[in-house]
């Protein structure tokens, strides 16, 4: 014949869709699988921390001032005051700086520490430090060491009445406890003053000796 049949069209029929596009070895988006914000751990208030007050009952306890100051007459009052729920225990204002002295006789598990100034008095600083036992001998008054000691920080006092401040220890073993008073001072009289201390944790028990 004059011509051939043409077996072949004059362009080639796509194998692959118009639309079509190649594998890539990665998605084109990752799917997110971390929230775009983290879940926090640990709740926006931590719960109430619970303690056991009432470990400075078994100590024995002294208020001392700084750099061998003396106390004028009056002066100091029983520290029996600052251990009873509703007291007074009273410094006189020329006096600004206290050491609130405590031994327990043996080492105890510490978990907090709180005290309640009396009445309009300002304090510009207040800590509470602990130190291990040192192997001394009890007495009482206290006779406490000059090293080891590990710090604590209550804040300050400087508006307010019968003001309150606590702190957490976290379960630290000590024998003493000394509360540090700086900058103590009322309008309202002539003396500054505390209402309490109170010191939280336990005295673990004693091995008891056998019976034979």
């Amino acid at each position: 014949p004059s011509s051939l049949p043409t077996k072949v069209p004059t362009s080639s029929p796509s194998l692959l869709p118009s639309s079509y596009l190649p594998a890539t070895d990665q998605p084109s988006s990752l799917p997110t699988k971390v929230p775009t914000s983290s879940p926090s751990l640990l709740p926006s208030i931590s719960p109430s921390f619970i303690h056991n007050w009432g470990l400075e009952n078994y100590a024995s306890l002294e208020v001392v001032l700084p750099n061998q100051q003396t106390w004028p007459s009056g002066f100091p009052q029983s520290e029996n005051k600052l251990t009873e729920e509703v007291s007074e225990y009273y410094v006189p204002n020329d006096r600004p700086n206290i050491d609130v002295e405590l031994d327990f006789g043996r080492e105890a598990i510490v978990t907090g520490a709180f005290f309640k100034s009396w009445y309009v008095t300002k304090i510009n600083s207040i800590q509470v430090g602990i130190a291990p036992d040192d192997g001394g001998a009890y007495t009482d008054p206290p006779t406490l060491p000059s090293s080891g000691w590990q710090w604590y920080d209550l804040g300050s006092v400087t508006s307010g009445y019968n003001v309150e401040r606590q702190v957490i220890i976290p379960n630290i073993g000590a024998r003493y406890v000394k509360y540090r008073f700086v900058g103590g001072i009322s309008s309202y009289g002539t003396n500054w003053g505390l209402r309490q201390i109170q010191v939280s944790g336990y005295l673990p028990a004693t091995d008891q000796p056998s019976s034979l």
